[in-house]
Order: structure tokens, then sequence, then C-alpha cells
């Protein structure tokens, strides 16, 4: 199953090439000439791309996900990536995770990688 995916600008770049290989289209901030675009923006953006959002701003994103749920929009999902992993230990939690779902399950989903 493939994911349309979105990553945030600090998410490494080696990151998006490991989900490449692994047949998911992705999409990075800088690839989208959005970066030092505001979390709000960048959320409103992957949702109208159809894309789930890879980000390490995990209190912004869970706290925009929530105000989005209570004002009734919808997203593609967020996948919360911890600071302090290694992009290979990152590059397979995120296998593993989207490997595990399909992007309809995905919708609307907050997710700790």
């Amino acid at each position: 199953m493939s994911f349309r995916l979105y990553l945030d600008e600090h998410v490494h770049p080696a990151v998006g090439e490991h989900l490449r290989r692994l047949q998911h289209e992705v999409l990075t901030t800088q690839e989208a000439r959005r970066p030092a675009t505001s979390d709000e923006e960048q959320l409103a953006f992957a949702a109208l791309e159809n894309r789930v959002i890879i980000t390490y701003d995990c209190a912004d994103f869970a706290q925009l996900d929530a105000q989005w749920k209570a004002a009734g929009r919808e997203h593609a999902g967020i996948v919360l990536c911890p600071t302090g992993l290694t992009v290979s230990v990152l590059c397979s939690r995120l296998a593993r995770h989207l490997s595990g779902l399909t992007p309809e399950q995905h919708r609307n989903l907050l997710l700790w990688c």
C-alpha cells in the first residue's frame, strides 16, 4: 500500500529517500517551496494534497490535531516523530508503521512513530 507523504522541514532528506524506495509518494517542504511556513499552514497544505504529514514538532501538531478535530476539519494523518532518533531508526519505524495501515485507516489519525 502506497502513501502520499509530506515531510516537515526538519525531517532529514534521507528519510524521504528511504520512503521513496518503499514506493511511497514523498514531497518535502523544500520541494513544495514552503519552508518557514507556519505549522497550521503546513497541515492545511498536507490536507489539501491528501498527504500524511511527518514531523518532529510533536507538541504543536498534537495541539493542531485537537483543534482541527474540535472544528470538524479533516486531514490525511499526522505522524509525530520524537527527536533524537537516528535516521536509520526513524526510517525503520516509519516503514513498519506505514506497512500496518492503509491510507484510509490513517485519515484523521495522530500517531507517534
